[in-house]
């Protein structure tokens, strides 16, 4: 039968590696874990090092956890069947559709709970998200849904495109949140720059 050894040692060494490089310009680090399947050995050890926030592609590997001090974001889209678990147990969720997040709203009021969301932009990996010339009216249909909070933005590269984020990339997004907030009369909390192609 096949199996796969884990070093939690090196996974270790990187998480802690990374989250020092990326706190000296100030950006919070949130591990994605999805290609470990919700393993709790592996959350666990990143909790001990100072990790609570992970963020995961699939609901069910986020339901394994047991842990009420671990908070979750989901980063894929949910069918609608997984949405109720997605109000319930994720503390914030990236999305991109419309209709999705009326659904979510619908959800959140039931339990009188509002659920955070960050939403996708499609910048040029042409993957998913929404396209920039239609984010403020995105933003403004959700600013009046009393269970969704907006918490910013997402951009994502070399998910679907091979094409490396630029210096330049970084200027113009830059340029696009500021467009948006003065747009919006919003401050975004949070502006999520990409994976870790990001990091040169």
């Amino acid at each position: 039968m096949a199996k796969i050894n884990i070093n939690l040692s090196k996974i270790k060494y990187n998480a802690m590696t990374l989250n020092s490089l990326l706190k000296q310009h100030h950006i919070a680090f949130t591990p994605v874990i999805k290609c470990v399947a919700g393993d709790n050995t592996i959350v666990e050890m990143l909790k001990s090092i100072g990790i609570t926030h992970i963020a995961d592609a699939r609901i069910s590997n986020i339901l394994k956890s047991t842990d009420e001090a671990i908070s979750f974001t989901l980063i894929r889209n949910s069918n609608h069947e997984e949405l109720e678990n997605v109000v319930r147990h994720v503390d914030m969720s990236i999305q991109t559709e419309l209709e999705t997040i009326r659904k979510i709203n619908e959800i959140a009021s039931n339990y009188n709970v509002k659920h955070k969301i960050l939403l996708m932009v499609d910048w040029k990996d042409a993957r998913e998200g929404v396209l920039t010339y239609d984010v403020i009216a995105y933003i403004r249909e959700i600013m009046n849904m009393h269970h969704i909070c907006l918490k910013g933005l997402a951009f994502n590269f070399m998910c679907f495109n091979a094409i490396a984020p630029t210096e330049e990339d970084v200027e113009m997004i830059n340029q696009f949140i500021i467009s948006i907030e003065k747009e919006t009369h919003m401050k975004f909390e949070i502006i999520s720059g990409g994976n870790s192609s990001m990091l040169l």
